[in-house]
Parts: C-alpha cells; structure tokens; sequence
C-alpha cells in the first residue's frame, strides 16, 4: 500500500520528456522572434550613448569657452570622429583643460558637417561669434541618429 502512494506522489509532480522537448521548444522559437528586436534596441541605446557622449563634449567646451574667456575647439580623435572627440584649448600651451570622449563600438560611424570646418568645431569666448553650425550624423549598424548643434552650441 505505501509503495502505491508513493508511486503517486512522485508520478505526479513530475514532468515528462514530452513536455519538457515542448517548453524549450516554445522558448526557442520566442527567443528567434524576439533576437532582432533586441538587437535592434541594443543598437538604439549604443546610438544614444554616443549621441550623450557629443552633447557632454559640446556643452564642455561651450561652458570652458564662456567661463574662461578662451576659444576651445571640438576636434576629432586620431583625425576620425568616429574613433572620439577631444576638447582642446585653442592656445597650443594650454592643456588644463583638455578632455577625451571615445567611442568604442565597432561599425561606428560618426561625421560632422559643419558650415566653417570640417575637422573641428570652434567655440568662441564671446557669444556673438560662439561657435560653427552643423550637424553630427551617427551611424551604427543601418540606424542614423542626426544630431543638428546651431550657432551658439545648443541642440
């Protein structure tokens, strides 16, 4: 009698190969639907993250402009902008205040368009002349993300 009980017991909070072949079955084919929209979210979020980083260095060099009262340039690093964007003084001997931003993901691509140059972006000391116009065109993996900057560095 204890051997039939027990025989119940375990017939019934257990789980066959059937269903369980089923249950990974329904997971994988989710998982295959749901793969390409992931992939396309992490490439968004990787856009943004870069299109933060750009601001961050623009609103840097603007507030170093107007606090110091010396031109700063946004230049690009390695002469790629897609490789990062470096804050430089415009005097040659002042590196206090040079910052890095890097970017790091592979395919990346990222080009300015500015009406003055096309290998920095100025910002002036003063606001009538404050800085060049243009736009940022980020690129990764088919996404464009345009990034416009107007005259006196605002988005």
């Amino acid at each position: 009698m204890e051997n039939i009980i027990m025989q119940s017991i375990f017939k019934e909070s257990g789980y066959n190969l059937l269903e369980l072949t089923a249950s990974v079955t329904i997971i994988a084919v989710i998982a295959c639907f749901a793969s390409p929209f992931w992939q396309q979210t992490l490439t968004k979020l990787r856009i943004l993250q870069v299109t933060k980083d750009i601001e961050s260095a623009v609103i840097l060099a603007r507030q170093l402009a107007l606090v110091e009262g010396k031109d700063f340039y946004l230049k690009p690093l390695n002469q790629q902008w897609s490789s990062g964007i470096e804050v430089v003084a415009a005097e040659a001997n002042d590196n206090a205040h040079n910052r890095i931003f890097t970017f790091s993901y592979p395919f990346l691509h990222v080009s300015w368009q500015g009406f003055q140059y096309k290998d920095k972006i100025r910002f002036a000391r003063s606001l009538p002349t404050a800085s060049a116009s243009g736009h940022f065109v980020i690129e990764l993996k088919g996404i464009k993300e345009k990034l416009v900057l107007n005259r006196i560095g605002k988005f």
